[in-house]
């Protein structure tokens, strides 16, 4: 039996942009708070949509204040949004120069208390480069990765799925 995602983006002038996620289509699940920079967006967030919040992190501001983001009522998990934070930043895509930024944020849910970040998606690549992708999200400490390519989905299944030694 499949599931039917929905995805829709509204605009509050005091939330910024917010992606809603369905696990189907009569079920909100949580709340994306896109281009998180303050724990205030959260709360904000949380305020209006009833709803958990994943903290977006896209820029160098969202970074700097990532343990505050992690730390504020509502928030349930950070994700990192790599393709706006390299337009931010100026960053290459180059794993060791967004290295700091994924510890980071590997470090500011280890802070919240929340679960392990998700990393950014893999756009364009095969699926050798996927495998690489999830290898090195899962090497930094982070424990899903967002997709725009649903057909992405099981390849980063498997890719972030724990060992049988870890499971054991």
């Amino acid at each position: 039996m499949s599931r039917l995602a929905a995805q829709v983006r509204l605009r509050h002038p005091l939330t910024g942009g917010l992606i809603l996620f369905a696990l189907d289509i009569w079920a909100i699940a949580s709340v994306i708070n896109s281009n998180a920079e303050r724990s205030s967006k959260i709360i904000w967030t949380l305020v209006i949509a009833f709803l958990p919040v994943i903290g977006l992190i896209e820029s160098a501001v969202g970074l700097v204040n990532a343990v505050d983001i992690a730390k504020a009522p509502g928030t349930f998990r950070l994700a990192f949004g790599t393709g706006d934070f390299r337009k931010d930043t100026g960053i290459s895509d180059d794993p060791m120069a967004m290295a700091h930024a994924r510890s980071t944020l590997v470090i500011a849910s280890r802070v919240g208390n929340l679960p392990g970040p998700i990393d950014g998606p893999a756009d364009g690549v095969d699926e050798a480069g996927l495998r690489e992708a999830c290898r090195i999200t899962a090497t930094m400490g982070m424990t899903g990765k967002l997709t725009l390519d649903p057909g992405q989905t099981d390849a980063i299944n498997r890719g972030l799925a724990p060992s049988e030694e870890e499971i054991s």
